[in-house]
């Protein structure tokens, strides 16, 4: 999972939480909401699998990079609110700046604090085996 179930509650409205809170009693939300960050997960490695090996690798603390832990929490709360409310347009803010974001980074190719360059980029350079000094002064 690309983000916490903290990342989500964070972006639930305070008073949509709290009516969720008493919708799923105790752990029902945490378990609730989980389903909605592994379905985010999935849209996101969807989208950067354009241009990302994916799942995309996370750090030693176990995070992902946190241009892609927004977007992925930002999708979770946005499916999590299309099941909870007939209100989901609420959140289509989320999803749309969820999907601007993803597809930046497809565009650049690059995750932030990452040197990961996105697979499907043209890397420049040759096997120095085949293509030696010797061969190339030759032409």
């Amino acid at each position: 999972m690309y983000c916490s179930l903290a990342d989500v509650k964070d972006e639930l409205y305070l008073p949509l939480l709290q009516q969720m809170r008493v919708r799923f009693p105790g752990d029902e939300l945490d378990v609730f909401l989980e389903k909605h960050v592994l379905s985010a997960t999935d849209y996101v490695d969807s989208i950067l699998s354009q241009a990302f090996s994916v799942p995309i690798e996370l750090d030693e603390d176990g995070k992902a990079p946190s241009s892609v832990r927004t977007a992925t929490a930002k999708m979770a709360a946005f499916f999590a609110l299309a099941i909870f409310s007939e209100q989901e347009e609420l959140f289509k803010d989320r999803r749309d700046a969820a999907r601007e974001m993803l597809d930046a980074l497809v565009a650049s190719g690059r995750l932030p604090g990452r040197d990961v360059l996105g697979v499907r980029r043209i890397q420049w350079g040759s096997d120095a085996r085949r293509f030696t000094k010797d061969v190339m002064s030759r032409w």
